[in-house]
């Protein structure tokens, strides 16, 4: 699963749901951020901020969508589209 603006003002509790409805599947989130740490620490802040908690099933990306396959490497662009069958665009 993808879900992307995660931080946006709705963004924690998707995130948040989307961990509970699925909770066997993988769940990548789409952060703007200067590398996956940042991305990451901005998400956490971001959840807290709701007083929700990030489970362990989340991979957060660093990324952009305006940005072709959304700025990530090719790597990891190919790894992300093989594992998606459900995008979240919030």
């Amino acid at each position: 699963v993808l879900v992307t603006g995660g931080t946006g003002f709705l963004g924690p509790w998707i995130v948040h749901e989307t961990q509970q409805t699925f909770p066997d599947a993988k769940v990548f989130v789409l952060v703007r951020g200067a590398n996956a740490e940042d991305a990451r620490k901005r998400l956490e802040k971001d959840m807290a901020a709701a007083r929700l908690k990030l489970s362990t099933q989340v991979e957060v990306l660093a990324g952009d969508l305006i940005r072709p396959h959304f700025g990530l490497p090719d790597a990891e662009w190919n790894r992300l589209i093989s594992r998606l069958y459900l995008v979240i665009h919030s």
